[in-house]
């Protein structure tokens, strides 16, 4: 999340209002949702190669990175410069590098999501343009805060150096701990066991080239993770001496709250079905140099969505 002061946004832009800022926003969701879905569905239907799809996700991540820089820096620096095609361009790489978490997650939940969210933003700019109000004075009495974030992963280098530098405080999420000393040692662990199973040739040439490529390894955690609580499913099956089938895997891992490395727990107790329910706040950090770089400081640590509300 960017905290910034609004000049730094607004004014070097010509006759951009809040009108078109939500406009533009919808638009962006419009477009990200499209191609997201749209993705799925090739890769549902078998129109694109499964493949494909790796290198088509490594390719739009990279190109989410470039396409942000473009932006911030026609934003901050070349002032003339339109940023729409960029911008565009942004919306459907985030579609793509999006499209990934369809597989895994209901798909009517993250319509609904894209559909209210795009929804929202383009009822505020049609409330703009067919009332002719002025919707900066939303911005003027504090209502609106442009922040800028990101979903895919708490990264540094989502995040540009120069903006860190110019003064901006930017924060940001993780679900995962790899800065306090438990969390790092949890780190180490995942790294030793991924190098075992490039040295056992577990994994193939290919796959070990992106496992841990440092633009892709919160995919890699993500799927460390997973197995791990999928396995501790199968250890209290084994261990209350029961056959092995859904029922009995339903009914342990329901037992009590699942730990896992690098973060958790999660909890199925109950019935409960809420997923992660814990998420730490870091704060990225100037770092000088021939290439000045961001790095990620521990903020907050992981709390659960109860403790924060209790506050």
């Amino acid at each position: 999340m960017y905290n910034f002061n609004e000049e730094q946004i607004f004014a070097p832009t010509k006759k951009l209002t809040l009108t078109s800022v939500f406009a533009y926003m919808g638009l962006a969701l419009l477009i990200t949702s499209v191609t997201a879905f749209g993705i799925y569905l090739l890769l549902g239907f078998g129109i694109l190669p499964v493949s494909w799809y790796l290198p088509l996700l490594i390719g739009s991540t990279i190109g989410y990175f470039v396409t942000f820089i473009v932006i911030n820096w026609r934003v901050l620096r070349q002032k003339e410069k339109p940023v729409l095609v960029p911008f565009i361009v942004y919306a459907v790489m985030m579609g793509i590098v999006l499209s990934s978490i369809m597989i895994y997650t209901a798909i009517d939940v993250i319509l609904l999501a894209f559909g209210v969210s795009a929804l929202l933003f383009g009822m505020m700019a049609a409330y703009g343009a067919l009332t002719k109000r002025n919707l900066n004075a939303m911005s003027a009495n504090s209502l609106i805060v442009p922040v800028l974030t990101s979903y895919v992963s708490a990264a540094p280098g989502y995040i540009p150096a120069a903006a860190v530098n110019a003064g901006i405080d930017v924060y940001t999420n993780a679900w995962v701990d790899i800065l306090s000393e438990a969390g790092a040692a949890a780190f180490t662990t995942f790294t030793e066991t991924v190098n075992t199973a490039i040295t056992d040739e577990v994994l193939s040439a290919t796959e070990a080239l992106y496992a841990l490529n440092p633009a892709l390894v919160a995919f890699t955690i993500a799927g460390y993770v997973a197995a791990d609580v999928f396995v501790t499913g199968l250890e209290r099956v084994a261990a209350n001496g029961e056959v092995l089938n859904w029922e009995n895997y339903i009914a342990a891992m329901e037992e009590s709250p699942v730990e896992f490395p690098l973060g958790g727990p999660i909890d199925f107790t109950g019935g409960k079905r809420l997923g992660l329910d814990s998420l730490s706040l870091l704060h990225a950090v100037y770092v000088a140099g021939d290439t000045p770089t961001v790095t990620l400081e521990l903020a907050k640590p992981l709390e659960t969505l109860d403790t924060i509300l209790a506050k």
